[in-house]
């Protein structure tokens, strides 16, 4: 058995509450339990927008893409649905090595991720050397009637690097951007940077040296962040953003930076 709880209840002249029996009201709070709901003439079930049916309830479902390019496409069954969720992050920039030098054999920048004609999510910069990380992605949507944008959120920063000159003290590396996913990559020590999270769009981190005074590599910026709601769902191109690639060692003692994190996007498909 079903229950059906409903605002109001009128009687099939629509002028007033029904007559029910054993002193029940439409006022008092009461839950009407039902069997079978037909259509006016009662000779079957009611005809619903969207798919809906009378059957049981249908749980959301998610469709997931890591990598590549493609094309969306919502289910058809058990039944169309109502609004999609849609999340998305760009890819995470790489970090930097350490070296002699400032800005000595950076990583590269993430790349973008798309969601249709209305949704760019920017890749996360490289980090450069000292004192400098690398900036986060920024978001674009267009909006619409039917497009409804919930977040957006820039990625974080990397982190810059250390400069250091005197002799038997060594630079370390920055630490990657932080997207909404997290899963950024911490810079190295004395030691290469920590690669980000797949599928994070977080930032990679900068190289350290292990015996050399400089400058550390700064840590890559994060992919920009986006959550939007589509009324109208349909079938969309998509493409997620590659990592950023790590800055290689410029040459002994001085440590490599390492890659950021690739983009993704979560498609949540609501019935309900």
């Amino acid at each position: 058995m079903s229950t059906l709880q409903v605002n109001t209840i009128e009687n099939a002249a629509g002028t007033g509450a029904p007559n029910f029996p054993f002193g029940l009201t439409t006022t008092g709070g009461e839950n009407l339990a039902v069997d079978t709901i037909t259509n006016a003439a009662g000779t079957g079930a009611p005809t619903f927008t969207n798919g809906i049916a009378t059957a049981s309830f249908v749980a959301p479902t998610v469709q997931a893409f890591l990598s590549g390019s493609g094309t969306y496409t919502p289910p058809s069954s058990p039944r169309t649905p109502l609004y999609l969720r849609v999340r998305a992050v760009a890819g995470g920039g790489g970090g930097s090595a350490a070296g002699p030098v400032n800005g000595v054999v950076p990583g590269t920048a993430g790349g973008n991720t798309t969601f249709g004609t209305f949704i760019t999510c920017d890749g996360g910069a490289v980090g450069s050397s000292i004192g400098t990380g690398g900036v986060g992605g920024t978001v674009s949507v267009t909006t619409s009637s039917t497009v409804l944008k919930a977040v957006s959120i820039q990625g974080g920063y990397g982190s810059g690097g250390v400069e250091v000159s005197a002799a038997g003290t060594y630079p370390t590396g920055g630490d990657g951007g932080v997207s909404a996913f997290g899963g950024s990559g911490a810079g190295g020590g004395s030691s290469p940077g920590s690669s980000a999270s797949p599928n994070s769009g977080s930032g990679g981190g900068g190289g350290g040296s292990t015996n050399q005074p400089g400058y550390g590599g700064g840590g890559g910026g994060a992919g920009g962040y986006v959550e939007v709601i589509i009324t109208s769902p349909g079938s969309f191109a998509y493409s997620i953003g590659a990592a950023g690639s790590a800055g290689g060692s410029p040459g002994a003692g001085y440590s490599a930076g390492a890659a950021g994190g690739s983009g993704y996007i979560v498609v949540e498909e609501f019935y309900q």
